[in-house]
């Protein structure tokens, strides 16, 4: 092999070996997508509460169970309640809500899914006591946070597309509806709340409901092939107190 062409397989060399290097740090530099380090489903949750204190007769509903509006969520003894409902003191509305014993009944007042059960049967509450909550149904969504370099969340815009990785293995589309970021050591750790469609089709059959695990990955926006490459020369030039 003569020296020509030991000198022209030594720069075929070097440039493959540029290319190479050049595309994995354009890669590493710029990814086109951010992985969540954390992410669960959430729903609105809507209180249930009393205003008159009493004995709590029936609370038979468990967290997970489907309820509609109407549906008997607790029933109250409260022997305030009679007196000031003979005495024309209770709202007309108290009154209506009295059973044939004379009992409180609280009820749904939207559709939805029992969140919690915050007392028992026998137990005594007091005046404006949370008894429970609701799941709303249709606003099931999911919070993520994500970890990302500041420019990299740069990139991170609301209404970017993303994937749900539900626990059984499925993949559905996703829409970035809110961010909220605060940036410690230059590492942007970036709150998002993800919409999905497909999600509340899905909603509250396994693993899709309100505290399940799940994995979320947010496409950012592309800059194009070279901005990797071109974000290293500023930081470059910034170091050298050029820009």
């Amino acid at each position: 092999m003569t020296w020509m062409n030991r000198l022209k397989l030594g720069l075929g060399l070097i440039v493959i070996l540029a290319i190479v290097a050049g595309g994995t740090f354009v890669f590493t530099q710029r990814q086109a997508r951010s992985l969540s380090t954390s992410a669960a489903i959430s729903a609105t949750e809507y209180s249930v509460g009393t205003d008159y204190g009493g004995t709590v007769v029936t609370a038979d509903r468990r967290p997970g169970d489907e309820v509609s509006a109407g549906d008997v969520l607790f029933v109250i003894d409260s022997p305030r309640l009679r007196r000031d409902i003979a005495d024309g003191l209770a709202d007309e509305s108290l009154a209506e809500a009295m059973d044939e014993n004379e009992n409180l009944v609280i009820r749904a007042t939207v559709d939805g899914y029992v969140a919690t059960v915050d007392t028992q049967p026998g137990g005594y509450v007091k005046d404006g006591t949370v008894l429970g909550s609701l799941y709303d149904p249709r606003s099931l969504t999911v919070d993520a946070e994500l970890e990302m370099t500041r420019r990299d969340f740069g990139r991170l815009e609301s209404g970017a597309d993303a994937e749900v990785l539900l626990p059984d293995g499925s993949r559905l589309a996703a829409v970035v509806d809110q961010v909220n970021v605060s940036t410690v050591q230059g590492i942007a750790n970036a709150e998002i709340t993800v919409d999905s469609v497909p999600l509340l089709a899905r909603a509250w059959t396994s693993g899709v409901v309100p505290g399940s695990p799940v994995e979320v990955t947010v496409s950012l926006r592309d800059d194009g092939v070279f901005a990797g490459v071109a974000d290293a020369g500023e930081d470059f030039l910034r170091k050298i107190g050029l820009r």
